[in-house]
């Protein structure tokens, strides 16, 4: 009984232990606007707090992104305003 515990103990530290594998596609990250950047977009009649801007990287060479634009309110999808595809970027 103690040998099957042990090796039950030890198969769980092993594979918790193992380092993960990076399967994705591509990595988001929220992007940080400069100063000039920030000063054009006060310009347009779109709200600071109703914008929001990516940093895309794609890997291993793919060559089309997708994107949807979701509405929501108060919490709750209210419908979805676009399906973006760009390609050869």
């Amino acid at each position: 009984m103690r040998v099957k515990l042990l090796f039950i103990l030890s198969l769980l530290l092993f594979t918790s232990c193992s380092p993960l594998k990076n399967n994705e596609d591509a990595t988001v990250k929220p992007y940080k606007l400069t100063k000039e950047q920030s000063d054009i977009l006060q310009m347009t009649p779109i709200q600071e707090g109703n914008r929001i801007f990516y940093d895309v990287t794609v890997k291993n060479n793919k060559d089309e992104l997708h994107a949807t634009i979701e509405y929501y309110q108060n919490g709750k999808k209210v419908k979805e305003i676009a399906n973006i595809a760009s390609s050869h970027f």
